[in-house]
């Protein structure tokens, strides 16, 4: 599952913060464990205007809100194949 990324307004600070920890290129497409593991990580980086340009706790409560919406979206899609394999059989 890759989550879009690129179109928030702090994309390029996010980015540029990624290259100075030297943890990985950010793109705009993430999958969901690397952006799970990054807004963790985020969780422990002084906040700062220049890295976080909407505010830290906001930038973290919107990837969150990316990832929770994508869990909902892969736990419906699992519900509705079960629910075709009960009543195919």
């Amino acid at each position: 599952m890759s989550i879009h990324i690129g179109d928030m307004h702090s994309f390029r600070a996010l980015a540029d913060l990624c290259d100075r920890f030297g943890w990985f290129p950010l793109t705009a497409w993430i999958e969901g464990d690397r952006l799970a593991w990054f807004v963790r990580c985020l969780r422990h980086v002084p906040d700062s205007s220049i890295d976080f340009l909407n505010g830290k706790w906001a930038t973290i409560q919107y990837l969150e809100t990316l990832l929770d919406g994508e869990a909902k979206a892969e736990v419906e899609h699992a519900i509705g194949l079960l629910a075709q394999r009960g009543s195919s059989g």
